[in-house]
């Protein structure tokens, strides 16, 4: 069975991380977006079994577009990726938010989040 996801991030060189890891967790539609403004609409269209969301982005963050894919479908699976520690406001901010992985992204970083879905 196909397994699609929605990679939301500004950077180019850590989206194609992220899409490798996936790809050796066995997802084979992938989809990318580098703003936090297109991730609903984006969302809305591939309908993906997961997202992985960059927090700090230009324009709505990844904590707003998170919300925006949340308050659509509460049952979004969202992987927070991110190179910045957070604090536990920020942790509740984002609840919903299924896992949180640090940057760098690896193939053993995802399916260990994945597992934990």
């Amino acid at each position: 069975m196909s397994k699609t996801a929605l990679i939301v991030d500004d950077s180019k060189m850590a989206s194609l991380a992220i899409k490798r890891a996936l790809e050796g967790a066995d997802f084979t539609n992938i989809h990318m977006v580098e703003q936090g403004d297109l991730a609903l609409e984006k969302y809305k269209e591939v309908n993906p079994d997961l997202v992985t969301m960059d927090l700090n982005m230009p324009g709505t963050d990844g904590i707003n577009a998170t919300r925006q894919i949340l308050s659509y479908d509460k049952n979004a699976k969202i992987i927070v990726i991110t190179e910045l520690q957070l604090s536990e406001d920020k942790k509740k901010e984002l609840d919903g938010v299924l896992e949180i992985v640090m940057k760098p992204v690896t193939v053993a970083k995802i399916e260990a989040a994945l597992t934990r879905l």
